[in-house]
């Protein structure tokens, strides 16, 4: 009973610990996409907006794009 207690505190403890840091990186991630992906690929993803249409941008929810390796797709805007 008391090894169950201790696994059970540790495990909430961990969880504490663990789940403020992943919804941390999910509210980066979201205005690191408002800061420099909005303009061109819209706030849907789709690259509908005016300046998607002028640089071709791609359509972030495409069965294309979401398959790629997100780092092989970033270094492609670096070489614009």
């Amino acid at each position: 009973m008391q090894g169950t207690l201790s696994r059970l505190n540790f495990a909430v403890l961990a969880l504490g610990l663990i789940l403020p840091g992943i919804a941390q990186a999910q509210g980066d991630a979201a205005n690191i996409f408002k800061t420099n992906c909005v303009l061109c690929h819209g706030a849907n993803g789709s690259g509908a907006t005016t300046a998607g249409k002028a640089l071709k941008a791609k359509d972030l929810r495409s069965p294309e794009v979401q398959k790629t390796d997100q780092r092989r797709a970033h270094q492609g805007h670096q070489r614009r």
